[in-house]
């Protein structure tokens, strides 16, 4: 980034690169997988089962795709805080409702959408975790990010 990049570019980068690093650091030590083995699972969205015979090149397409999903959530976020104040001014707040709402979108809509297989999904303290973890590391950094930009 250049001094002149604009604030709200530089809150979306930066909210969505630590959101994907975070989040995805997070799903390793949860899960107890290496990287490869969580970008397979993410890549299994866009490839099925045939992800997991990828290798690594699966797996960097998942890194891929998670990495834009976050970048895009972010972006959405800063144009949202721009137009609704209340975001801007309560970031923590509103950081733990956006990865709340993020947790919902992506169970809810995109990966029953997805081409991974659906099972009877995580146990309800595993569930916990997983919200818990899209609130402090995925919905912090990116309205943090937002909010010191601004």
């Amino acid at each position: 980034m250049t001094p002149d990049t604009p604030p709200g570019l530089k809150a979306a980068l930066i909210g969505g690169f630590a959101a994907a690093v975070l989040d995805f650091l997070a799903a390793m030590v949860n899960s107890g997988n290496g990287w490869v083995r969580i970008g397979q699972a993410i890549a299994s969205g866009l490839q099925g089962q045939a992800a997991f015979k990828g290798g690594e090149a699966s797996a960097a397409l998942g890194v891929a795709a998670h990495t834009f999903i976050l970048l895009v959530v972010a972006a959405i976020y800063v144009l949202a805080a721009r137009r609704m104040d209340w975001l801007w001014r309560n970031p923590i707040v509103a950081g733990l409702i956006l990865g709340v709402i993020v947790y919902a979108i992506m169970n809810a809509i995109v990966v029953p959408f997805s081409a991974v297989t659906q099972g009877a999904g995580p146990p309800d303290h595993k569930r916990a975790i997983m919200i818990g973890i899209h609130m402090l590391f995925v919905g912090l950094p990116i309205a943090v990010s937002a909010w010191k930009v601004r």
